[in-house]
């Protein structure tokens, strides 16, 4: 990945061309992807340059004293870095929606960027672990080989809690910055701990072995929901918090409704894909679910079923659009990105 560094910069023509005035939905959707690779590259150079700065940008004393041997670990850091966040086919789509949610709500991207950078961090340490062995034992991820293949085990496993522990300073950094009084870290400490994605992904594994006809729709939407729809939610609701005041008190609940259905939809296309796409279109090792013998809506509902269950929550997605419009609210890209979920894959 050497040269991936620097290509593009927060706040440089090249980004903020694309991102802010692409008007038609391929445009504005690769902008945002290329603000959001931007930002990681930024935020994971300094990380490689110095990990142990402070967070207001001065040296700590232990970084002076022990340079030589801070640039040592990080540099080591960045080349898992670089494997996981910037190899591949990521599509972003967390950091695309804290963007639009932002753009409706007036929100600079420049006051985004350490949120959606963090957003990023969190996902990937999530999709890393998921890969392990001990877990979904997955060898491909977007489109290169897992972390734990081209690494190994101790390497993937480190460089996820690096990952996490890095996306909360940027949580604090976002928190402070926009005067939200650590109600973000609080809120995202929730999403990601044992009553979120955790908890989502244990009772996932715990599907293991288990007979498509043992498990009900409910058991696998509320899973998606703490393992995908929370995280979509919180690319959502994270940016309401950064917001304050300027995001509609009764445009809250029509977000969150919005978040849970384009989640839910999110997931069972997933799921279709892992039955039905090839490796080259997901960057997922195929069929893993069936590798793993563990149920998924394919398999509990059928081909059929399953398919209007996808155009159920992505029209139910819409009536929360049209919600939020009715409230004056622009929310062209939120009905965009839907089309797209209805059409892509993770």
């Amino acid at each position: 990945m050497e040269g991936s560094r620097g290509k593009f910069l927060p706040g440089s023509p090249e980004v903020m061309g694309g991102a802010l005035q692409g008007q038609d939905w391929d445009g504005y959707l690769r902008g945002a992807v290329q603000f959001a690779d931007g930002s990681i590259v930024g935020f994971t150079s300094d990380i490689a340059i110095n990990n142990l700065r402070r967070s207001d940008g001065v040296p700590s004393p232990t970084a002076i004293n022990n340079q030589e041997r801070s640039l040592n670990v990080a540099n080591y850091f960045a080349k898992t870095y670089d494997h996981s966040l910037l190899a591949g086919t990521a599509k972003r789509l967390r950091p695309v929606v804290a963007f639009m949610t932002g753009d409706m709500l007036g929100i600079p991207r420049d006051d985004l960027a350490e949120f959606c950078v963090a957003l990023e961090l969190l996902h990937t340490a999530s999709l890393i672990v998921d890969d392990l062995p001990a877990q979904d034992n997955s060898s491909k991820r977007r489109g290169v080989d897992a972390l734990h293949v081209a690494f190994s085990e101790w390497e993937a496993q480190l460089t996820a809690i690096a990952m996490i522990n890095n996306a909360y300073k940027l949580i604090v950094i976002a928190d402070r910055d926009n005067g939200s009084n650590y109600e973000l870290a609080d809120y995202m400490s929730t999403v990601c701990g044992e009553n979120g994605l955790c908890k989502g992904q244990g009772e996932d594994l715990r599907l293991r072995n288990k007979s498509p006809k043992d498990i009900k729709v409910d058991d696998l939407d509320r899973i998606s929901y703490l393992k995908t729809g929370l995280a979509i939610e919180s690319a959502i609701m994270g940016v309401v918090i950064i917001a304050g005041t300027k995001c509609p008190e009764e445009a809250k609940q029509p977000l969150l409704y919005y978040a849970y259905h384009l989640g839910i939809a999110w997931q069972v296309k997933d799921d279709i894909d892992d039955v039905r796409a090839p490796i080259k279109k997901t960057g997922k090792s195929e069929n893993q679910d069936a590798k793993n013998k563990k149920p998924n809506y394919v398999t509990v509902l059928g081909p059929d079923e399953v398919q209007k269950k996808l155009d159920f929550h992505l029209a139910e997605a819409q009536k929360y659009v049209d919600k939020l419009e009715s409230l004056g609210l622009n929310a062209t890209r939120y009905r965009e990105i839907t089309e797209y979920v209805s059409q892509g894959s993770r």
